[in-house]
């Protein structure tokens, strides 16, 4: 079985030079061709942005746990992008908000989408993830909010922005 994710950015949004994006996962059987090879597929945005640009939700990568779920992360610049039991419910502003969300496909409907919150800080992205046999999830990315970016141990290096 494959799990793909990404973003479609097909629909003209009436502004010229802006095409908005939403970000997809599809499960894919490989033992099976044709039309029924396709498990599962959603969309999973938001629509509503604070500035004068294209509506962007980009999947960015997806994991797989031990039951099967997907935990999909990337971003978006929208402020009522689709939660579900958010750990964080605020996007913290900026110009992109990264997002995790765990879904199931072998579920149907509203009932797949286990939870979908934001995270980080202030301009933050998330580009990859990885889940270990604890199913505990691995996010890298990147934020320009460092300083109320919830961490658990000392900084590594320095960097000039947000410098404390």
């Amino acid at each position: 079985m494959v799990f793909k994710n990404g973003f479609d950015s097909t629909t003209p949004t009436g502004r010229p030079g802006y095409t908005p994006s939403s970000a997809f996962l599809m499960v894919i059987e490989t033992a099976l061709a044709g039309p029924t090879s396709l498990v599962y597929s959603t969309h999973i945005d938001g629509s509503t942005i604070t500035s004068d640009a294209a509506i962007t939700n980009e999947a960015m990568d997806v994991a797989v746990d031990s039951a099967g779920n997907a935990i999909l992360v990337g971003k978006t610049n929208t402020t009522n992008f689709r939660l579900k039991n958010a750990l964080q419910a605020d996007s913290k502003g900026g110009l992109m908000h990264a997002f995790i969300a765990k879904i199931n496909p072998n579920a149907k409907g509203e009932d797949s989408l286990l939870w979908s919150t934001y995270f980080g800080a202030y301009s933050t992205t998330a580009e990859s993830v990885a889940v270990d046999d604890n199913n505990n999830i691995y996010l890298v990315g990147s934020t320009y909010g460092r300083a109320s970016l919830p961490i658990t141990y000392t900084k590594f290096g320095t960097c000039a922005l947000n410098s404390a």
